[in-house]
C-alpha cells in the first residue's frame, strides 16, 4: 500500500515538473520572439493540463504579439469567461479590441462599428454588473447568506425576547429571500460563461452578405479580425457551405461562412 502511495505521489510530482517546464520553455519563446513556438507550446498545455484562465490569458498576449487579433481576442475572452476579475485580461482585451475598432474604421471610412448602437438600457448595465462579478462570488453569497437565515432561525427558535424572535423571524424571511436571489445570479452569470452565442471573427477579412452564399450581396465593407459578434441563426448555403447570420449592429447584420468565426464559449464548458 506505501509502494502505491509512493508512485502515486511521483506521479504527480512528475505532472506538476514537466508542467512547470513547459511553461519556463515557452516563456523563453516568446521573449525570443518566437511566437509561432510558444503557440504551440501554450496549446499542447491548454490539451494536457485543461483550461485555465491564466493560460488562456498568456496565449492572449502572446497572439497579440504574433499580430493575430482574432486569437487575441478570443482568448482574453475566454479568460474572462473562467475568471471576470482578472482587470489584466479585461485591460488587454480593451487595447486590443480598440486596435481591430481602427482596423475596421480604416475598412469602412470611419462608420460607426460599435457593437452597442443604443446607450445601454438600466436593465442591461444591470446585467452585466451582475455577470461581471462570476458565478462563484454569487454562489458563495448565496451559501454565506443561507446560513445566516438558518443562524437568524435558530435565534426564532431557541430565544425568548418578543424583539429578538421578531428580528429572527423577519430577518431570516429577508435574508433567506436574497440568497435565492444571489443563486439566481450565479445561474445568471454561468449562463453568461456558457452563452454559445458570442463569436470572433477569425479570417482576415470576413464579407458579410445579404444571403448565405458567397454569389450574395455583401452588406457593407469587410470586417476585420478581431471583430466581436453575436450569432443568430445558423444553416447550410446553396453552395453547400455552412453559414451563420450574424449582429454586430444596426447596420451590420448579415451572413459569414461559419469558417470565418469561432465561439467564445470555452471548449469543455458548453
Amino acid at each position: 500500500m506505501r509502494n502505491i502511495f509512493l508512485v502515486i505521489a511521483l506521479c504527480v510530482i512528475a505532472f506538476f515538473h514537466a508542467g512547470a517546464e513547459t511553461e519556463s520553455e515557452a516563456r523563453k519563446l516568446y521573449e525570443s520572439k518566437d511566437y509561432m513556438g510558444a503557440i504551440s507550446l501554450m496549446q499542447k498545455e491548454l490539451t494536457t493540463k485543461g483550461a485555465s484562465p491564466e493560460l488562456y490569458f498568456d496565449l492572449g498576449n502572446v497572439y497579440y504579439k504574433a499580430g493575430n487579433y482574432g486569437a487575441a481576442v478570443l482568448n482574453y475572452e475566454r479568460a474572462l469567461c473562467l475568471d471576470p476579475s482578472m482587470d489584466q485580461a479585461a485591460n488587454n482585451l480593451a487595447v486590443a479590441t480598440d486596435d481591430v475598432l481602427r482596423i475596421n474604421e480604416s475598412l469602412t471610412g470611419d462608420r460607426s462599428l460599435d457593437p452597442v448602437a443604443a446607450a445601454p438600457t438600466a436593465l442591461h448595465s444591470l446585467s452585466m454588473m451582475i455577470t461581471s462579478l462570476g458565478s462563484n462570488f454569487w454562489c458563495v453569497t448565496s451559501v454565506i447568506l443561507f446560513i445566516l437565515a438558518v443562524a437568524a432561525v435558530i435565534i426564532y427558535v431557541f430565544c425568548k425576547g418578543v424583539m429578538i424572535r421578531k428580528f429572527g423571524f423577519f430577518g431570516g424571511g429577508i435574508i433567506l429571500v436574497l440568497s435565492v436571489i444571489a443563486l439566481i445570479f450565479s445561474f445568471m452569470a454561468r449562463a453568461d460563461v456558457l452563452d454559445g452565442d458570442k463569436a470572433v471573427i477569425m479570417s482576415r477579412e470576413a464579407h458579410m452578405r445579404v444571403a448565405p452564399s458567397s454569389a450574395s450581396k455583401e452588406v457593407a465593407a469587410p470586417l476585420a479580425n478581431g471583430t466581436l459578434v453575436k450569432r443568430l441563426e445558423e444553416r447550410k448555403g446553396e453552395d453547400g457551405e455552412n453559414w451563420t447570420l450574424v449582429y454586430l449592429n444596426a447596420d451590420y447584420t448579415g451572413w459569414l461562412p461559419s469558417a470565418d468565426i469561432e465561439k467564445i464559449a470555452v471548449p469543455g464548458f458548453e
